[in-house]
């Protein structure tokens, strides 16, 4: 299946909350994959920073993908950090172009990634 986007949340966990933190978004996680019609949606927790969490959503239609930010279930992430689960979350999208024909093009990665997003979320 062509993939056209991928969605990101970056999650930093509270102090001590990680762990707490990881089975909300597992649970999270899980019902995006039901509901959101997404290609598939991950939580992977960050190897370099222990207390970051990444939720990743693979979508195969821009439309589904923009439908999936208004489901009810993604007020969940701003309650994690209402909770003091989470105290940053960080959102971004990426927008794929369709590969270049073969052979028409040395470098296909060069076509990979056409536009990103970020939209910071920080909580005191």
């Amino acid at each position: 299946m062509h993939l056209v986007a991928i969605s990101t949340v970056e999650i930093h966990a509270a102090d001590s909350r990680s762990m707490a933190l990881q089975a909300r978004l597992s649970a999270l996680v899980e019902t995006l994959q039901a509901l959101s019609g997404c290609t598939s949606y991950t939580l992977t927790r960050c190897s370099s920073r222990q207390n970051v969490w990444i939720m990743t959503g693979y979508w195969s239609a821009q439309a589904t993908m923009q439908a999936h930010f208004s489901l009810p279930c993604l007020t969940d992430l701003f309650a994690l950090t209402l909770e003091r689960f989470a105290n940053a979350l960080k959102f971004g999208t990426f927008q794929l172009n369709a590969p270049a024909p073969e052979g028409n093009d040395a470098n296909p990665c060069r076509h990979a990634v056409a536009e990103t997003r970020e939209r910071p979320v920080f909580v005191d």
